[in-house]
């Protein structure tokens, strides 16, 4: 069965370590992370060219280098994000990441009210309304 979330398209952001990422959605959309990946790049600062032994011939990201991140960033949730793209420890063989990419989709949110005396607004999930999307 397909979900909701199935026919919205994902967007891309990608950047190398320390660098600054921002991901937006369009109004009353918040966002559902896909897949948030560490990597190595010969493009980024510490590439090492001896990483050709790795695979990937003329490629800029080693494939043989990467790690995914189920959690990603803190961005869930939110309809804009921007973060310094971070790095961790992925092998022995490829070092430490020095590239970050992070696929996303926008999902319908709800505005809401919290309370009149608190005079703001938060956006909640559609998901806490509508079981069908699932993060």
């Amino acid at each position: 069965m397909l979900s909701d979330t199935d026919s919205l398209p994902v967007a891309a952001v990608s950047q190398c370590y320390g660098k600054q990422i921002s991901a937006e959605c369009e109004s009353q959309h918040v966002m559902r992370i896909v897949s948030a990946t560490y990597l190595r790049s010969r493009d980024c600062v510490g590439g090492a060219s001896d990483l050709s032994l790795l695979g990937g011939g003329n490629d800029s990201l080693i494939s043989a280098c990467s790690r995914d991140d189920a959690g990603g960033p803190q961005c869930v949730g939110n309809s804009s994000c921007i973060f310094t793209a971070p790095w961790i420890y992925i092998s022995a063989d490829c070092g430490y990441s020095n590239y970050f990419s992070l696929r996303y989709q926008c999902v319908p949110g709800i505005l809401t009210i919290l309370t009149p005396q608190f005079n703001h607004l938060t956006w909640q999930l559609h998901v806490i309304f509508h079981e069908r999307f699932m993060f």
